[in-house]
């Protein structure tokens, strides 16, 4: 098969401007394609991410190829050697409640009340990641899509959740004035219920927290040569959390401890200023 062959016979770089169109705010530099987008539905922005990381998926060469291109001297090879790919973010909000489940959680009518979710008017959709099930109301959602080699975010699984968990400290500490934000170090089946079907429910490896309650959920979905990485940021809490539309044998054994970045904030925070900040904290860490 040849890879340089059938990488350019595909026009991902004209999808990518029309992806990059329908956007409220773009920035591509060398090294990130920056995307804020407008609230969307729940299956729209879930599309979009996955779209996106379809593309950046098929465009890059997996780094056993690019190795085996280091021990030999043809076109093919060089060109291997030099490939690159910028980081691909996308920050968005929702239109309305939705409750996004993981890829690997077992169907909705297994987990909800979907009677009782119909009549609040919430849409459901599953995501490419996994992990569990989010609310997603008030909130700041982030998606990141880099290499599996990217020099700053790539290596194992471990590695691109730490490094991306570095940079939304800056964005937390920036933001808020009050409260001390920690990286937590984790592993999470320990110290999870274990039929719980809420992401809030425990914490992930590298996932942060403002004194001692979960602030953002996170989740990634992995490939040879890329991966996707999901994280919900609750700028304010919902009068009626994730737990209170899960079956009984679906919730949580203790009390879920999570919080939101209003409670630390003098003023109530828009979502413009954190958009461009949490922009402008991935534009600083990967330029």
């Amino acid at each position: 098969m040849n890879v340089l062959a059938s990488l350019t016979s595909l026009d991902l770089d004209d999808f990518l401007d029309r992806f990059l169109e329908e956007a409220v705010s773009v920035l591509v530099t060398s090294s990130v394609v920056l995307v804020i987008d407008k609230p969307l539905p729940g299956n729209i922005n879930m599309d979009r991410d996955k779209s996106l990381y379809a593309y950046l998926a098929n465009k890059l060469i997996p780094a056993s190829l690019k190795k085996a291109a280091y021990k030999s001297s043809s076109a093919t090879s060089s060109a291997m050697k030099s490939s690159s790919s910028p980081a691909i973010i996308r920050i968005y909000q929702w239109q309305h409640p939705t409750i996004t489940i993981g890829r690997n959680q077992p169907a909705c009518e297994t987990l909800f009340d979907m009677e009782s979710i119909s009549d609040a008017n919430i849409s459901l959709v599953r995501r490419i990641t996994g992990g569990r099930a989010v609310l997603h109301a008030h909130e700041l959602t982030y998606a990141v899509m880099a290499a599996a080699d990217h020099p700053i975010l790539g290596g194992g699984i471990k590695e691109s959740y730490t490094a991306i968990a570095k940079i939304l400290m800056n964005f937390i500490k920036t933001v808020t004035q009050t409260g001390t934000p920690e990286i937590h170090y984790v592993l999470p089946r320990a110290q999870r219920s274990q039929n719980s079907a809420s992401c809030y429910d425990s914490l992930g490896w590298a996932e942060i927290t403002i004194d001692g309650r979960k602030l953002i959920g996170s989740a990634q979905r992995r490939s040879k040569t890329a991966f996707l990485e999901h994280g919900s940021i609750p700028v304010n809490l919902p009068k009626k959390q994730l737990e209170y539309w899960l079956k009984p044998a679906m919730q949580p054994t203790q009390p879920v401890n999570y919080t939101s970045l209003s409670q630390f904030t003098q003023t109530p925070p828009s979502f413009q200023h954190l958009s461009h900040t949490l922009a402008q904290c991935f534009l600083k860490a990967l330029s």
